[in-house]
């Protein structure tokens, strides 16, 4: 019995171990859109004031440019009398850090649209 008990105690641990680690990527993974969800909201309130039109939608990106990454905001507004859509690009350079793992892993020049990645989080 002694032998079985430790069996059981080794695989609680493992277990235990396992449902740590989701815990703390699924943590990782809400600070992370939380910051792109601020970035966006600022954006946001600070082009309302600056755009003509309605401002109708917003797309969220990283991008890499040489050996620095950069975070930004895609605001798309119409301007109705003209007809006339118009966006307005806002971006800001962040430490390689705050970029998820799996962009930082791209090589040369990219740039990311994770707005649908975003809104799935979002939206839980």
């Amino acid at each position: 019995m002694g032998i079985l008990n430790n069996i059981k105690g080794i695989f609680y641990i493992g277990v235990e171990k396992i449902k740590s680690a989701f815990v703390k990527v699924k943590n990782a993974l809400s600070r992370f859109f939380e910051k792109a969800l601020n970035l966006m909201r600022t954006v946001v309130d600070k082009i309302k004031s600056r755009v003509r039109g309605i401002l109708l939608g917003a797309a969220h990106f990283y991008r890499k440019v040489g050996n620095k990454y950069q975070e930004g905001s895609k605001n798309y507004s119409l301007e109705e009398e003209l007809g006339e859509w118009n966006e307005t690009t806002v971006v800001k350079e962040i430490p390689a850090e705050d970029v998820p793992p799996k962009y930082r892993t791209l090589d040369d020049e990219f740039e990311i649209d994770d707005t649908e990645e975003l809104d799935e989080v979002l939206a839980c």
